[in-house]
């Protein structure tokens, strides 16, 4: 699981809310979107570069 260091802004968020009835404001859901948006690139980037890995080494 690779992104999973990246989620632990969100998880934070998310728990503070639970345990400590912490309100979401709209700078966290910003950072949780931005958080969320990348780690999508991320692994879309990952994803690629594998597929074209698989994909040259089926050619030789």
């Amino acid at each position: 699981m690779p992104g999973f260091s990246y989620m632990v802004p969100v998880i934070t968020v998310v728990v503070s809310m639970l345990v400590l009835h912490e309100q979401l404001t709209k700078l966290s859901a910003l950072g949780i979107l931005l958080t969320l948006a990348g780690l999508v690139v991320s692994e879309v980037k990952i994803t690629i570069k594998k597929k074209r890995a698989l994909g040259s080494s089926a050619v030789k």
